[in-house]
């Protein structure tokens, strides 16, 4: 199995901002790859967020993506799954989600996010909805170079155009998916998403700002992943979406994946 080494990276992070990042195992006890919470600089009232992550936690169960706002706190809320995964993953994502994001961020925060391989959650005392928001990210990049690493990167980003462009398609649910045969015996796996609340244009800015930090941050890497809190792009030269063995699934949204042919 491929090695990665984990890079978290935050811009115009404020002072007061606490992050970590960890390395996933499973959706069986799912732990957080990344979070990050933004406290008040002064006494603010302290909002106990559990009942209201739970909430929103149960909805996404359902249908892979929910929202919640409470207007007189006011707190907004957000819980996404990735797209390609079934509702028992999913409800086993959000619901890990909704318990430790409190345990993550002390209770004067007011701007709370943590990722996971499978899903997001996030809270703020501001409306984000439907807004592109590409502020903080987090990166893991595989440690070891592609073979023919300029044609490699050439043709990731060609996969990682087609499948953002379907993520933005009617019918998909903001989640593209593909794969593209560089070698005989490697092929290239691509997906990118965006949260629900996006419309296609600005899914498909947020895409191209997550695509383009591939070569920022990964340039020539077998494998990659940036994840923004409003959509996430990945590429790997091993199957990691669903289903892995081209066998029909239940999942939680289906979009058309991409073969990419030269």
């Amino acid at each position: 199995m491929a090695s990665f080494l984990p890079l978290l990276l935050l811009l115009l992070l404020p002072l007061s901002t606490t992050t970590t990042t960890t390395t996933s195992t499973s959706t069986s006890d799912p732990t957080p790859i990344g979070h990050y919470c933004r406290p008040f600089s002064t006494l603010h009232l302290q909002l106990n967020h559990s009942q209201l992550l739970h909430d929103v936690a149960d909805e996404a169960s359902i249908s892979g993506f929910a929202t919640s706002s409470i207007l007189s706190i006011p707190v907004y809320t957000l819980a996404q799954c990735r797209g390609d995964i079934n509702s028992k993953d999913c409800s086993t994502c959000v619901h890990a989600a909704a318990n430790v994001l409190p345990q993550l961020c002390p209770p004067n925060t007011f701007d709370g996010r943590v990722w996971f391989d499978y899903c997001i959650m996030r809270f703020t005392n501001y409306s984000f909805f439907g807004q592109v928001d590409a502020t903080y990210f987090i990166n893991y990049a595989n440690i070891d170079n592609a073979t023919d690493p300029v044609e490699f990167m050439n043709k990731t980003s060609e996969l990682m155009s087609h499948v953002s462009g379907a993520a933005t398609e009617p019918g998909n649910a903001g989640l593209g998916r593909g794969e593209y045969k560089f070698e005989p015996q490697i092929t290239i796996y691509g997906l990118a998403q965006c949260t629900e609340d996006l419309e296609p244009m600005p899914c498909a800015q947020c895409l191209s700002l997550a695509v383009a930090k591939f070569r920022d941050y990964c340039q020539f890497k077998q494998g990659c992943q940036v994840l923004f809190s409003s959509c996430w792009a990945r590429y790997e030269i091993y199957p990691f979406f669903f289903p892995l063995d081209g066998n029909a699934t239940t999942t939680l949204h289906h979009s058309v994946v991409a073969q990419v042919n030269t």
